[in-house]
């Protein structure tokens, strides 16, 4: 390794000399305080400035780097408080809702926030968080202002147990919107329910709502259910079956109200 360090020195050394000598003399020439050396200086520099070029190109781009770094944070920061400011905005028309329900609803009303989902193995549930303190027993109607969401099976002092619409066991009597026909609706996969052994002489169209019969211990007459989205005629029978997709989407619920009387 030595050896060639040498040999390259040796075989370049008139270069490397001239290049000493040259850096030698420029460094006596511009520290002359001769005015007409001083000239030549600033001649000297304008003609070399293009060696500052790459340093201020990577200072600019070191400081454009810093700007979008901080741009970015600053973007990001705005994301945030817009998806609050959005979170708030429709927290805000859910309480006028339920502020507007309660105005207008006839029933006693209590108003729950849910804590937990799916709290017993046994039910589709959730928790809320009023009990017996707030004047909720068990079997009381649970619903939102889009309709019914279920019915207290167990209750605390300060929380109850909801068995929820969409819970296989759940069983609810409703009438037809229209025809006035009573049916019993009971709960199918993918949030669906259906209405068995209809009569085809009864007209049932899409789009009808479905309310709750009254004709219950539990639920109030006339609180809506769904709608029907589907009718299927059974062959060789003298009934069809109605699919009726409730008004609650049991998954997205926040908060509730539960009837304490009416």
């Amino acid at each position: 390794m030595l050896k060639k360090i040498y040999n390259f020195f040796f075989d370049f050394q008139d270069y490397l000399v001239f290049m000493i000598l040259l850096i030698i003399s420029l460094s006596i020439l511009l520290s002359n305080e001769n005015p007409d050396i001083r000239i030549f200086q600033g001649d000297i520099t304008s003609v070399f400035k293009f060696i500052h070029y790459p340093s201020k190109w990577i200072n600019t781009l070191s400081g454009l780097v810093d700007e979008n770094k901080k741009l970015a944070e600053e973007n990001f920061q705005l994301k945030i408080l817009n998806s609050e400011m959005k979170s708030l905005w429709q927290e805000n028309q859910r309480l006028n809702t339920m502020l507007e329900f309660m105005d207008s609803s006839y029933f006693n009303l209590v108003p729950g926030k849910i804590l937990n989902m799916g709290t017993t193995p046994i039910y589709n549930s959730i928790l809320i968080d009023v009990g017996t303190i707030s004047g909720v027993s068990s079997y009381n109607t649970v619903l939102t202002a889009d309709g019914v969401v279920g019915k207290t099976i167990s209750v605390g002092k300060s929380t109850s147990t909801v068995q929820l619409i969409n819970d296989i066991n759940f069983r609810i009597g409703v009438r037809f919107q229209n025809s006035r026909t009573l049916g019993l609706l009971r709960p199918l996969p993918n949030d669906m329910a259906e209405i068995v052994e209809i009569p085809k002489t009864i007209n049932v169209i899409k789009g009808e709502q479905i309310f709750t019969s009254g004709l219950s211990d539990v639920f109030p007459a006339n609180i809506p259910v769904g709608e029907v989205v589907k009718i299927i005629n059974l062959p060789n029978s003298m009934y069809k079956n109605i699919i009726v997709k409730p008004f609650v989407k049991v998954n997205s619920i926040e908060k509730v109200f539960v009837i304490i009387s009416d």
